[in-house]
Order: C-alpha cells, then sequence, then structure tokens
C-alpha cells in the first residue's frame, strides 16, 4: 500500500505543472483551430474570434491591455510593429485564459497576478515562436525579452519539479516501514 504522502506531492506537481504548460496548449490550439500562420494572422484571428482590437495612445510603459468581460484589446499605437504583435498575443491570452465568462472553471488568479501574466506572456511566447520566422523572432525577444524569459523559466521549473517528485518519490520507497 503506498503511503498516503505520495499523492498531494505528485497532485501539487502535476497541478504545478498544468498552471505553467496549458497556457502554451491553449496557444498551439488556437494555432491549429484558426490556421495562425503569420505574425500578422494574429491580429486577424483576435478579430474573427471577436475582440476589437484598438491602437491608442497609451502611457509609455503600457504595451496595452484587455479588459474584463469585454471583447477589447487596447495596443499602444507608439510602440514598433514586433511589441504590438507580441502584446496582441499576450492580451488575446488574458482574454482566452483568463477575463471571459467561459474560464470559470479554472482558479480565480486574485493575488496571482504575476501568474496571470506569466501565463499571458507564455500564451503570447508559444503562439508567435509558432508562427515566426527567425528575423521576426529577433525583433520579437529584442523589443520585448520575456518573450524568451517566460518559456526558459517554465522549463527550468519543470526540470526543478520533476526532480523534487522524484526525489519524493524514492524518499518514500526507502523509509522504513512504521
Amino acid at each position: 500500500m503506498k503511503p498516503n504522502s505520495e499523492i498531494p506531492v505528485w497532485k501539487a506537481i502535476l497541478e504545478g505543472l498544468a498552471l505553467i504548460w496549458s497556457p502554451g496548449m491553449e496557444a498551439i490550439k488556437l494555432q491549429l483551430e484558426s490556421n495562425v500562420q503569420s505574425v500578422e494572422d494574429i491580429s486577424i484571428v483576435a478579430s474573427r474570434a471577436g475582440y476589437e482590437l484598438h491602437y491608442a495612445d497609451l502611457p509609455a510603459n503600457v504595451g496595452g491591455l484587455a479588459i474584463e468581460n469585454t471583447p477589447y484589446i487596447a495596443v499602444n499605437r507608439a510602440m514598433p510593429r514586433h511589441h504590438q504583435a507580441y502584446t496582441i498575443a499576450h492580451e488575446l491570452g488574458h482574454q482566452v485564459l483568463h477575463l471571459t465568462p467561459a474560464q470559470e472553471s479554472q482558479p480565480p488568479l486574485g493575488e496571482f497576478k504575476h501568474l496571470g501574466e506569466f501565463q499571458a506572456n507564455m500564451f503570447a511566447s508559444i503562439l508567435i515562436f509558432g508562427v515566426t520566422n527567425d528575423a521576426d523572432r529577433e525583433a520579437i525577444i529584442r523589443q520585448n525579452p520575456e518573450a524568451m524569459l517566460v518559456p526558459v523559466a517554465a522549463s527550468f521549473i519543470t526540470i526543478v519539479g520533476l526532480a523534487v517528485a522524484v526525489i519524493f518519490y524514492f524518499g518514500s520507497r526507502l523509509r522504513p516501514a512504521q
């Protein structure tokens, strides 16, 4: 019989991995279902999905924003084209992952605002990297370093999480029976 302590550790690790990687899966799903093949297609897909894109004068430190329960994405018109493309993908990620009523089954982010940003960046990174050529990808990374940092961090967290899971698994096997 397995000790009860194994289930919570494995469950916590799997849930953590789902929080990290499910945004990327949603991006791939959107890419395949909507036939996204280029950076330019992302804004077309957002429009077809019912999201209004508005290019507005926003503060210099704001690339864009999405509004809860509203099919509205604002993009800072002063930003370069590649930054705008990443912003649209990021804000579309917020809409798909966090802001639509269909996402009520997901845990509320509440105090985990940074997790929501991480997930939107993961969504955008996976979507962008799946449809860009090398030159576009390099420009996007230059203008949005998080486009590369988030997937790298997710990979590192995954490796650490799996290592912890293995340690707990084998550690529980080596403990003498009580």
